[in-house]
């Protein structure tokens, strides 16, 4: 155990060794170098879990703080903008005035695009999926599907028509877990293990 713990914060161990040679008699550990043993109960009896806050995982918790108050700070100026200074800072930094930011809990946020473009698409349609056609009016009576960029758009800033497919909630998300190749020439998404998905409603695409 104390072989453990000598290993584990070696940091704290060579600051006082070093005192050591100078045959100090008491040393005190400096705030940013101090280093903590955590012992946590569980609902095993007589089991316990151990967690060490060595330096460097300190250091690893301040930077991801300080990333996170810095978000929060961007969230306030955000807020606080008048609607005039918000659209113009969209246009600054998005070149999409009809984006805009929502916030979660203070500390998230993230971005999402309304304009006409993908309510129009969805409506050509007729809100069914471009690839397997499914639509939920028959079953549920309501309009429903999900506008996706072919290519992401946090990379490429693409929000024409060529770059959007209009999908059913299930194939969006498959998609993006999966990250299939969308062939333009073929109108198909091919995936790694070599499923190939065809459109069958090739609409605004079938000549982009």
């Amino acid at each position: 155990m104390q072989q453990e713990l000598t290993k584990r914060f070696s940091s704290t161990n060579n600051y006082i060794e070093k005192y050591k040679v100078e045959k100090k008699k008491k040393v005190l550990i400096p705030d940013e170098m101090k280093e903590y043993l955590y012992i946590y109960s569980t609902n095993v009896p007589y089991h316990y879990r151990i967690e060490f806050i060595t330096v460097k995982k300190k250091k690893q918790y301040t930077k991801a703080m300080e990333e996170i108050r810095r978000k929060e700070k961007k969230i306030e100026e955000i807020c606080e903008m008048s609607d005039k200074a918000f659209q113009k800072y969209l246009k600054e930094n998005y070149g999409d005035e009809e984006a805009f930011y929502e916030t979660r809990q203070g500390i998230k946020s993230y971005r999402k695009l309304r304009n006409t473009l993908v309510k129009d698409l969805k409506k050509r349609y007729n809100y069914q999926c471009q690839i397997c056609k499914h639509s939920f009016k028959d079953s549920y009576g309501v309009d429903y599907s999900e506008g996706h960029h072919i290519k992401p758009f946090a990379q490429f800033e693409d929000h024409t028509p060529e770059n959007i497919i209009i999908l059913c909630p299930n194939h969006h998300r498959i998609i993006h877990k999966m990250k299939p190749k969308f062939d333009r020439k073929e109108l198909a998404f091919k995936y790694d293990n070599g499923y190939i998905e065809y459109l069958q409603l090739k609409g605004h695409l079938e000549n982009s």
